[in-house]
């Protein structure tokens, strides 16, 4: 039974580890059941062997360079930031000087603060990015091995174009011609802009009226790439075997005849089963887009 007390002792084994004792007492009730025995027996705690690293540090970011014994450079976001690391480290830094390390060989820091304060950062490239903070474009650029300029704070604008999806459903149909000689027709040309626009394309010329073609397309991939109106204008489409079809407008049905290599002998305004007699009916034209085409 030793006394309560405090009055602590510091024991060195002889391998040199220490250990801290409440009194001598203890010490030697521990040893005695352990059977060791003490080296020596000092008064006081026995020293911490492994330094207590502070954790706690500002999100100030007023970056520092750290210098350490084997030459590596790291930027740290403050000083207490920098004395943590080396803390834990078991190190030093040699030397500790205000402001970013130079980006060369050095090893990027990845401790920033937490704060959203975002900036624009633009690259050798012309490319840019958005960072959370100003400590965040200094480790990504460091990472990267590159350096960029903050352009100004705040999120990048975007770069990508805006295309309108919304156009009137007149049937005004253009004519385009991209750089490959390649046509396409449109219903109109703000339909032709937006099909552009989306694809990142644009026409060399655009004429009214639809494109033109020299010979009967041989199948039906052949067939010009129309882009029809969602209008509603039914016309109905005698076929020469006696059947008919409704199309939502002409365009639709030039098209479609076209892709099934069919052709209207007649055509009428209206749905088909009309009471209107089709021998009877003013016959409309539809658009021409191959030559046999009535």
């Amino acid at each position: 039974m030793c006394p309560a007390i405090h009055s602590p002792v510091c024991c060195t084994y002889p391998d040199g580890s220490t250990e801290s004792y409440s009194n001598s007492c203890v010490a030697s009730v521990d040893n005695c059941q352990r059977g060791t025995n003490c080296d020596t027996v000092e008064p006081g705690n026995c020293p911490a062997t492994e330094p207590q690293c502070g954790e706690i540090c500002t999100y100030e970011y007023k970056p520092v360079c750290c210098t350490y014994p084997d030459g590596s450079t790291v930027t740290y976001s403050n000083s207490c930031e920098a004395s943590v690391d080396s803390c834990k480290r078991g190190t030093s830094c040699t030397t500790l000087e205000d402001g970013e390390c130079p980006t060369a060989g050095t090893e990027c820091n990845d401790a920033c603060p937490f704060n959203y304060e975002p900036v624009c950062c633009t690259y050798p490239d012309g490319s840019t990015v958005t960072y959370g903070n100003s400590c965040e474009a200094s480790v990504d650029s460091c990472k990267r091995g590159t350096s960029c300029t903050i352009v100004e704070e705040g999120e990048c604008s975007t770069t990508e174009p805006q295309c309108n999806d919304v156009c009137p459903f007149n049937y005004e149909p253009v004519c385009c011609t991209y750089a490959d000689g390649s046509t396409k027709t449109y219903g109109n040309d703000c339909t032709a802009s937006v099909d552009n626009c989306q694809r990142g394309t644009s026409c060399e010329t655009m004429v009214p009226g639809e494109c033109t073609t020299e010979a009967e397309p041989e199948d039906p991939a052949m067939c010009p790439q129309i882009a029809c109106t969602e209008q509603y204008d039914p016309i109905c489409c005698y076929y020469a075997d006696g059947t008919t079809r409704t199309f939502g407008n002409s365009c639709e049905a030039s098209v479609t005849n076209c892709q099934e290599k069919k052709t209207c002998e007649s055509t009428t305004e209206g749905e088909c089963g009309d009471t209107v007699d089709a021998r009877k009916a003013d016959y409309i034209t539809l658009p021409n887009i191959y030559p046999e085409m009535k």
